[in-house]
């Protein structure tokens, strides 16, 4: 058994708008991370910087323009590797549906936090990405 993050949220902008801010290192600096390395391709690398101390590097797996991002990163806390995804919706009223997902993790108790750090933090960023996009502020600040 594992488990696996799922969370959906609309976003008010178009499905291009909203692929740009994952297909660039610009683009995830407006939402996500302060610093960090993306090479825009499958096998592409991945590195995340939020702060001196939080960094954490992985692989582009998926890069569909205005479909599909994903990339497996390396959490050597939860003792295996999993895979983020991102789908991109494009609704009848303009907005955007994103769908993340991230596993998967053992179901074992020295998984049990990083899956809980892992939900909250998506949860967290999606809604940082909503506020930027669709209303131009930056929750981070």
């Amino acid at each position: 058994m594992s488990w696996t993050f799922k969370y959906k949220i609309k976003i008010n902008a178009p499905v291009a708008d909203v692929f740009a801010c994952f297909a660039s290192l610009e683009g995830m600096k407006r939402w996500f991370i302060i610093d960090g390395v993306l090479e825009p391709h499958v096998g592409g690398r991945f590195q995340m910087i939020w702060d001196a101390e939080q960094r954490m590097e992985g692989r582009v797996t998926i890069f569909e323009p205005d479909k599909c991002f994903a990339f497996q990163w390396v959490e050597e806390t939860i003792f295996t590797n999993t895979t983020a995804t991102f789908t991109f919706e494009s609704l009848p009223d303009g907005r955007t549906q994103v769908t993340c997902t991230d596993g998967e993790f053992p179901e074992d108790l020295r998984a049990a936090k990083s899956y809980a750090d892992v939900s909250e933090g998506w949860a967290t960023c999606l809604m940082i990405l909503k506020g930027v996009l669709q209303y131009g502020v930056d929750l981070r600040i």
